[in-house]
């Protein structure tokens, strides 16, 4: 379903639970609540080792890559280049295994294996291991050993921002200025998430909505009381006097 259509059946049902003139949501803190409800939903299924649909998943076809050291420091040779991505990837999910992220070359004949970074050091010494195409992610960067000259990898995942992985395209898309991604309205894009899940997750977010707008009431009534309670409190006005 695309986001804007979410957002609507979203601001509907949260108009007709919160009755204010004042009750009109900005996309933006839709969006951003949406975000906290899929999370909960996804992260669920990654703790509870359940399958989650393709639908939830999103790929970035071309990301870049270059050639860059495993540690930003002069006075460490580790004696092995690895390749890095140009930019930061978006935050992945993750569970036990690592983050849920799949990387291949973009003809998909080459897939890559998850590995933690400290293993970097143990696989120079195996000639086997050395030679396995392998991935880890690095303060926010993709990196991958075990072949050259490879530029360019596809990436999917489990994102947490899906609005951050559709900006991610489009100022990594194999430098391809004229793609159809960029400047694209996220509104307009699918929402990764399994249709089964929809309404369970429309239904998360309306309520956490409406439980916001009560607190902000009851906080906004909170707040006048205490400033009648002052503007008119005889104690007060001796105490000035």
């Amino acid at each position: 379903m695309l986001l804007k259509d979410i957002i609507q059946r979203v601001q509907s049902l949260y108009s007709k639970g919160v009755q204010s003139i004042d009750s009109r949501l900005r996309n933006r803190h839709i969006y951003n609540k949406l975000l906290t409800s899929r999370a909960f939903l996804l992260q669920q299924m990654i703790d509870g080792n359940k399958k989650i649909s393709s639908w939830s998943y999103q790929t970035v076809d071309c990301v870049e890559m270059e050639y860059a050291h495993l540690y930003n420091c002069d006075c460490i040779k580790t004696g092995c280049n690895v390749l890095k991505s140009k930019y930061p990837i978006p935050r992945p999910f993750t569970s036990i295994t690592g983050e849920k992220i799949k990387v291949s070359n973009i003809e998909g004949t080459i897939i890559f294996s998850q590995i933690e970074p400290d293993k970097i050091s143990w696989q120079k010494g195996n000639r086997y291991a050395k030679e396995t195409p392998s991935f880890f992610v690095k303060d926010n960067f993709l990196y991958i050993t075990g072949v050259r000259n490879l530029f360019v990898v596809s990436l999917t995942g489990l994102f947490q921002n899906p609005v951050k992985v559709q900006e991610f395209s489009e100022y990594s898309h194999c430098g391809n200025s004229t793609s159809q991604q960029i400047c694209s309205n996220p509104l307009d894009s699918e929402f990764p998430i399994e249709s089964s899940l929809i309404d369970t997750l429309i239904e998360l977010t309306v309520n956490e909505l409406i439980n916001y707008f009560k607190a902000s009431l009851e906080d906004r009534d909170s707040n006048r009381i205490d400033d009648t309670v002052q503007r008119y409190n005889p104690a007060q006005k001796e105490e000035k006097e």
